[in-house]
């Protein structure tokens, strides 16, 4: 069996593959035959860190390193073997990243509409030009007020929730939490990067945040890559389509 490991994007959070994670284990017949295998072993969401905290120091914003290094850790802490990894949004240069530093090679990476920057160019270079003034506007306004990077409500309804049911809506809106600038800013490097498994990539029709014909050319950066199924859903995925976004990780176990 396969053990599926799902990453979130910046801002989010491993609750926000709640529902993913229990069409992933859930028996498809009921009563369960115990005797009945199935496809998907362990499911692990990772919680990737609002801070950093080394001792005697005081907490940092994380960097593309550390995000790799929990990834990482979780797959070793959990003691998985047959890994799937799944990436969404900005995390996708993570997944990357862990996957060439595992001492056994994922089986396959998929990414959701994955935000994947030109060489040396970083996550927040790769967004549509009007995401990325409005965000450089606000880390800017951050850094001088000396607060944590929030996005204003109005920007996570219409961009990452277009579409949704407005009472997923105001659920995912309470758990938004601020953004690593440090992260946003470090430079992607994937091009001379070890790919040691397949790397699928499933674009998202309604995605407000990275628009189906920026996914498509950000996709084709990485040689190699295959193109997986459109799914219709505005970037949360996970919470507006999260059965059929279980059914298709299962075929790729």
């Amino acid at each position: 069996m396969v053990d599926v490991v799902l990453v979130h994007d910046v801002g989010h959070g491993a609750w926000c593959w709640g529902k993913v994670w229990g069409c992933l284990t859930a028996p498809v017949e009921h009563p369960p035959r115990l005797y009945a295998g199935g496809r998907v072993g362990k499911v692990v969401t990772v919680d990737l860190p609002r801070k950093i905290i080394q001792p005697g120091d005081d907490p940092t914003e994380p960097s593309l390193d550390d995000y790799v290094d929990t990834v990482t850790a979780a797959v070793q802490a959990w003691g998985l073997g047959d890994v799937l990894l799944v990436g969404h949004g900005a995390s996708a240069p993570v997944v990357l990243h862990a996957a060439a530093r595992l001492e056994q090679p994922p089986s396959r990476v998929v990414l959701l509409a994955g935000i994947l920057p030109s060489e040396g160019k970083s996550v927040l270079d790769a967004l549509p030009r009007l995401h990325r003034m409005g965000l450089k506007t606000s880390a800017r306004m951050s850094r001088l007020t000396r607060r944590e990077f929030r996005l204003p409500k109005t920007v996570i309804d219409h961009v990452y929730c277009r579409g949704m049911d407005p009472f997923d809506v105001i659920q995912f809106t309470g758990w938004f939490s601020p953004l690593p600038v440090r992260f946003f800013r470090s430079p992607v490097y994937l091009n001379d990067m070890a790919r040691p498994c397949p790397v699928t990539y499933v674009s998202l029709w309604r995605d407000a945040l990275v628009p189906l014909s920026l996914q498509q050319k950000m996709a084709s950066r990485l040689d190699g890559i295959e193109m997986g199924p459109e799914v219709d859903s505005c970037h949360e995925v996970m919470l507006e389509r999260p059965r059929e976004l279980a059914d298709l990780l299962v075929k790729y176990a």
